[in-house]
């Protein structure tokens, strides 16, 4: 056929055209009236998917034909003009965005025209044997896409499509003949029978009475609805009246009773004989499949509400991490100035103190921030406890002088206590039991207004390699509600309403330090009477390590931290404050250390092709070239010998993924601001030393 002049020059022709037009050919359905079945599924497909159009599109020599439309007057178009030619030609959904800015379709009358059709997605009617007949696409007057869940949905309608073509094939078989038909009526296991409009079984094949239980003269002595399920007795009565009428009945469905009382579903094609009145009936048992559908509807529910909170997790962790970056880059500069502050000679006694407030409040917020990511993935189960050797004694000093200054304020005495044989070194997440303790002196200091505080660490018992530890943490203040000792273990919840008001406070730290206290195999527990203060107490088995790599061990990690003799090093940061930092804490390790900066990882780039560094300290995120594209281009595009710099990764960013992205980009340590200046020390020597060898 000659193409039209406004239509394309040649639409694609399938290799196996002949075969595929001698299949469509076969189903018999090309210029067939409409039918339900179809036309709730292109119904179905334009709700899905939100678009106004929709159609069940046939292609035969010259035209596209639909069985089935939503949206859309005309019943064909010349091939010429189809869209669904070229999506028959793909073994998925062929979807254009915007067919207006395709060549292939932008002078189409459909998309040029007043219809104005902009976006298009088919999904290929495949057949058994491989034939694509035609496709179930959906259409609208804008550009768009689909998205996931729409595309998955629209390629499961064109299956439908295809298993309702078949079984209309089937169907048009099965009763070509009715003497074939009668010669195997008893022998069938499906549901056969010979029925009058009046509603009474004539003859039914035997699998009526295996089935179902009743004798024969039980289902043809009552009319067909006495065994129907009662909510599909007047939808029954409506398709009888149908096929009364000569229409064919092709996949309808209904529920029987058996005798034991339970229903079975039944899908029905029924042919009418309009001289004789009969209706000409064949059914087959789909109540597995009726099963298998309601699993896998409920299934898509449930993966759909998988889906939203697994979303809904990604969103909350990218939050807490963005603001973990936000909080932690200031606090790197008021804890790196004033570390360099408490160091600079000349400082009053007074200011000394002012500087150690600052010093270990602004640790207590990086620990909070910590603490806030540490909840969020205990409340996901990705949480892991830290394993290393530490002095139990001084994590408890430590906690109890962190907290010094607030009980001055308030006038509170703050005292500690050891019972028993402490072990000088034991093993477990001193840091986290740190948070615990902190938490708990936090809480007392903050609602008691005279009296004291005080931490008890008491050895229950010791053993070569374990102890049992008892830490209770008491305090003079106002007490708890019996009714709310369980409650302020709660999230967001707190023992008094007024108190709340009066001291601020989250509620949120009694849950995470249960959650820790229980990660670490105890158990947090309070005691406490209205009026007579609180008693915070919990007690951990601690493992011990030997003594011959305890101590030795802590001391020799970073027991040499003198400055090299010769020290070039490129600072990437794009932060005033981090930059003066890191600059003043590397002159104070050493002033014979030249430091050179670059505001981003452009410069950084530039600074190392025309400058001799011994090593790299890399921030991540920053304007024009963040550190890790940078790292990548230094290992990738660099020459010998500067592609093998030693780079420290230096990032407000502190999950476990960005540290192992650092690594895989190249960078060859790590270290998390705010830094303690010892662990930046330590990497630098370990980095060069490491480079050295290399």
């Amino acid at each position: 056929m000659e193409p039209l002049s406004n239509g394309p020059k040649q639409f694609p022709i399938p290799e196996n055209e002949a075969e595929r037009l001698e299949a469509l050919k076969s189903y018999d359905i090309l210029d067939s009236l409409p039918e339900d079945d179809f036309d709730a599924i292109t119904m179905l497909a334009s709700r899905i998917t939100k678009c106004p159009v929709a159609l069940v599109s046939l292609i035969d020599e010259n035209r596209q034909w639909f069985k089935s439309k939503i949206g859309i007057d005309v019943s064909e178009t010349p091939r010429e003009f189809s869209i669904c030619q070229y999506a028959i030609m793909q073994d998925d959904i062929y979807e254009v965005p915007d067919l207006k800015q395709n060549e292939l379709f932008a002078e189409n009358p459909f998309v040029a025209g007043p219809v104005g059709f902009r976006f298009y997605a088919g999904a290929p009617l495949v057949d058994p044997e491989g034939y694509r007949l035609g496709t179930l696409c959906v259409i609208d007057t804008k550009p768009r896409l689909l998205n996931v869940e729409q595309r998955d949905a629209l390629s499961l309608l064109s299956k439908f499509v295809i298993a309702q073509l078949d079984l209309r094939r089937q169907n048009k078989s099965i009763k070509a003949s009715e003497a074939v038909l009668q010669k195997f009526f008893d022998l069938t296991l499906d549901f056969m029978c010979i029925a009058n409009v009046q509603g009474y079984f004539l003859k039914i094949s035997s699998t009526f009475t295996t089935v179902l239980g009743y004798s024969e003269n039980e289902l043809l002595g009552r009319p067909f609805v006495d065994f129907i399920h009662p909510d599909d007795v007047e939808a029954t009565l409506a398709e009888t009246r149908k096929l009364s009428e000569g229409h064919i009945t092709v996949s309808f469905e209904n529920r029987y009773r058996k005798a034991d009382g339970t229903y079975i579903w039944l899908n029905w094609n029924s042919h009418p004989d309009p001289a004789t009145g009969m209706l000409y009936a064949a059914a087959r048992d789909i109540t597995q499949r009726k099963l298998s559908e309601e699993l896998f509807r409920k299934n898509l529910i449930l993966q759909k509400e998988r889906d939203v909170a697994e979303q809904s997790s990604r969103m909350k962790e990218e939050f807490l991490a963005h603001m973990s970056h936000e909080i932690r880059t200031p606090l790197n500069s008021i804890i790196g100035l004033s570390n360099l502050l408490i160091k600079k000679e000349g400082n009053h006694a007074k200011e000394m103190d002012y500087l150690r407030s600052i010093q270990l409040n602004s640790k207590n917020l990086f620990e909070l921030v910590n603490n806030i990511l540490d909840f969020s993935k205990i409340e996901s189960g990705s949480y892991e406890l830290d394993k290393k050797e530490f002095s139990l004694s001084q994590v408890t000093l430590d906690a109890v002088e962190s907290m010094q200054v607030a009980a001055m304020e308030k006038g509170l005495i703050l005292n500690t206590q050891f019972e028993g044989d402490i072990p000088p070194w034991v093993k477990g997440d001193p840091l986290r039991l740190s948070q615990v303790l902190i938490n708990l002196l936090s809480n007392g200091i903050k609602f008691t207004k005279i009296g004291e505080v005080s931490l008890k660490l008491e050895v229950i018992t010791s053993e070569t390699h374990m102890a049992i530890v008892k830490f209770t943490v008491a305090d003079t203040g106002p007490g708890i509600p019996e009714s709310k000792l369980e409650e302020i273990f709660h999230p967001f919840k707190q023992g008094s309403s007024f108190l709340t008001r009066e001291t601020g406070g989250t509620g949120l730290g009694l849950a995470i330090s249960r959650k820790l206290v229980e990660m670490q195999g105890g158990e947090l527990k309070v005691i406490s009477r209205e009026g007579f203060g609180s008693k915070f107490y919990f007690t951990l088995p601690i493992s011990i390590p030997d003594q011959t790599t305890g101590s030795a061990g802590k001391k020799d990690s970073k027991s040499d931290l003198t400055a090299p003799e010769e020290l070039k090093v490129l600072l990437v940061e794009d932060n005033a404050f981090n930059q003066m930092v890191a600059v003043d804490t590397l002159k104070d390790w050493s002033p014979q250390i030249d430091v050179d900066v670059a505001e981003n990882g452009v410069l950084a780039l530039e600074k190392l092709k025309q400058n001799v560094y011994d090593i790299v300290l890399m921030d991540i995120q920053m304007p024009e070239m963040d550190g890790h594209t940078a790292a990548k281009k230094i290992r990738n595009e660099m020459p010998l010998p500067i592609n093998k710099i030693p780079i420290i990764a230096m990032t407000a960013h502190a999950s476990v993924n960005e540290i192992e992205n650092c690594f895989q980009e190249g960078m060859n340590e790590y270290i998390s601001k705010p830094f303690d200046p010892s662990d930046l020390y330590c990497k630098i020597k370990k980095s060069i030393r490491a480079a050295k060898v290399a």
